[in-house]
């Protein structure tokens, strides 16, 4: 098997496991509360359930509401990762449109898009994005609901990492623009908007996976530090972030518990590794291969 076939098995099962392991568990919904099952520890006897409660024993416990500390992590793990990709979708599509333009235009309109690229940067993020969040929560219309809510947080947590990927995007087409496969390309005829496609886009791949690969594990901690400041996901929803403000809580209080602070950074660190290993392997699989020789085979083709 190839590293790329493992990397990608790897990013893959991930995935499936975050987003089919909290339906699969046998275990009470995140929300729901049970007072006979009160700050339980881990592995501990659990006392008998309360009404309309899950009869599963609560592995790691319970918080001070009763709450399986399991089932909110697994959930939680859930809404972290997607928020994750969600936003590292956001930023790879902008910064891709953004460099890709800027790169095969050049000129002035290069300059313009860069320098903006740059005051947008020079901005301080955290404070644009707690901003960003408070005027989102505090809107109402579309906004007021819990699932628009959240694919703002996506398009936030996107629109404030996107720069690197503009910066690297733009460069590699600066150079790919100056390559022979292309002008002769262009000199044969070939509109360049089919060159882009053809050529530019797909020699890319090494760009676009390294941006990946730094982008989308700092975003599952970006998100959880949102999170801890209370501009995450909003209730009954559960973030890993949201998980260790609650543990910081339980930690704080007159009778401190670990496990609720311990458990969603164990999972947060194991989360945010398992993305990083994967995307590091898929950039290692792009960086191998030869654009230009593969931009010079596809050159009879687009001529003819």
């Amino acid at each position: 098997m190839t590293d790329r076939r493992r990397s990608l098995l790897i990013f893959l099962g991930l995935v499936a496991a975050v987003a089919l392991l909290p339906d699969l568990l046998p275990f009470a919904p995140p929300e729901q509360p049970d007072l006979l099952r009160r700050n339980l520890a881990p592995f501990a006897s659990a006392t008998p359930a309360g009404e309309g409660s899950s009869v599963v024993r609560p592995w790691l416990g319970t918080d001070d509401a009763g709450r399986c500390l399991l089932s909110r992590l697994v959930h939680g793990a859930r809404i972290s990762l997607a928020a994750a990709l969600g936003g590292g979708l956001v930023c790879l599509v902008i910064g891709c449109l953004v460099g890709m333009y800027a790169g095969w235009r050049g000129g002035r309109v290069d300059a313009f898009l860069m320098r903006a690229v740059d005051a947008a940067d020079a901005l301080p993020t955290v404070a644009c994005v707690v901003l960003a969040q408070a005027w989102i929560r505090a809107a109402g219309g579309p906004l007021a609901g819990g699932g628009a809510r959240t694919a703002a947080l996506f398009a936030v947590l996107g629109g404030a990492t996107w720069f690197m990927t503009a910066r690297l995007v733009r460069a590699k087409t600066r150079w790919l623009a100056r390559r022979e496969f292309v002008e002769a390309a262009l000199a044969s005829g070939v509109r360049a908007s089919r060159v882009l496609r053809r050529h530019i886009w797909p020699n890319l791949g090494a760009v676009v996976a390294a941006s990946a690969a730094a982008t989308v594990p700092r975003l599952v901690l970006f998100e959880a530090f949102l999170s801890v400041l209370g501009l995450g996901v909003e209730p009954p929803r559960v973030s890993l972030g949201a998980l260790a403000r609650q543990g910081f809580e339980a930690f704080s209080s007159v009778s401190p518990r670990f496990a609720p602070l311990l458990l969603p950074c164990a999972a947060l660190a194991l989360v945010g590794a398992a993305t990083a290993r994967a995307a590091r392997l898929l950039d290692r699989d792009e960086k191998d291969a030869t654009p230009v020789e593969a931009g010079r085979d596809a050159v009879p083709a687009a001529i003819a």
